[in-house]
């Protein structure tokens, strides 16, 4: 079974703690609007990978942590063709508010990846 351009595998994932602490700590950070984004290049990869972290002091309840997770791996997902590879990148939620409402985290998340020069062209 071969993966669509359009899936999210296990490959993408940035998923050992170890990975993450080594992101937040040395990665260039960029913030806009309660969100920040870790990145770091990594030569010694082909491709891309995404982590979220989402603490639940910022969001209280499971059901915001788990869309502001949706919508990113969604985002990702649908833009990482637009992206240069080689990169470790974490989302950040570190503040709570109103701007995760409606599409205003997606057009967060496009700036944040277009000022770290992730994103190649404009969606």
């Amino acid at each position: 079974m071969t993966a669509s351009r359009t899936s999210f595998p296990r490959t993408e994932r940035i998923k050992q703690a170890a990975d993450f602490r080594t992101i937040l700590k040395y990665a260039h950070v960029f913030r806009e609007s309660g969100v920040a984004l870790y990145c770091s290049q990594i030569p010694a990869q082909d491709k891309s990978r995404l982590g979220i972290v989402v603490s639940r002091r910022v969001l209280k309840n499971a059901v915001d942590r788990n869309r502001v997770k949706r919508v990113t791996r969604e985002f990702f997902r649908l833009n990482k063709t637009n992206f240069r590879s080689n990169f470790d990148l974490v989302v950040r939620i570190i503040e709570s508010g109103k701007s995760f409402k409606n599409n205003n985290l997606r057009e967060v998340l496009n700036r944040l990846f277009k000022r770290a020069g992730v994103l190649n062209c404009a969606e």
